[in-house]
Formats: C-alpha cells, sequence, structure tokens
C-alpha cells in the first residue's frame, strides 16, 4: 500500500480535512518479484551454458586427438583382439585409493 496524506487545516491551525490518496501496488509488487525471478533464471542460464562449453571443449579437442591417434595405428593392430586383451586392466574397486596422493602443498 502506498498512501499519502496532507491536512487540510482551518482558521485556528486544527485540521479540518485530510486531503491524500491510497493506491494498492499488490500487482506491481508480484510483477516486480517474477521479473527478479525471470533475472535470476536468466544469469543460471547464461551460467550453466558457459559452464557446459567450457567442459565440451576440451572433450572434444580430446576425442579428436583420440581419433587422431587411433587412425594413426596401422589397422592389423586397431582391429586385433589380442591388442584389446593385451591391455593393462585397472581394479575395479577402489582403483585410486592406492593412488599416494599428496596431503599437504609444495
Amino acid at each position: 500500500m502506498l498512501d499519502h496524506a496532507l491536512p487540510v487545516l482551518d482558521e485556528q491551525g486544527k485540521v479540518e480535512t485530510v486531503d491524500g490518496f491510497l493506491a494498492n501496488l499488490t500487482d506491481r509488487y508480484c510483477l516486480q518479484q517474477q521479473i527478479i525471478q525471470t533475472e535470476e533464471l536468466r544469469t543460471i542460464s547464461e551460467v550453466s551454458a558457459r559452464l557446459a562449453h567450457e567442459i565440451r571443449n576440451p572433450l572434444v579437442a580430446a576425442g579428436g586427438f583420440a581419433r587422431r591417434l587411433l587412425q594413426s595405428i596401422p589397422a592389423g593392430i586397431r582391429t586385433g583382439r589380442e591388442s584389446r586383451s593385451s591391455c593393462p586392466k585397472w581394479p575395479a574397486s577402489n582403483a585410486y585409493s592406492r593412488i599416494p596422493w599428496p596431503i599437504s602443498g609444495p
């Protein structure tokens, strides 16, 4: 609610009437809240699009290098079963727990 009132005084300085207005601003407040929410969603959308772009670019580059590397391997080695089975296998469980991670910085 918005109100504004001015007293109208008589000759003795007493309040005779009050002149003013009263306005209901509920709709305006709701529209302002919708605008704020829309701007927040737009910001979140822009941030997520940029983040996806930053993640996707290195992955695309790595995929391109992997394809180029795969094409440079002779076809007999690349498609043979023995080349796939000779690759070392990582244990399925807790493979990363045996990697010595540094506890403190340099």
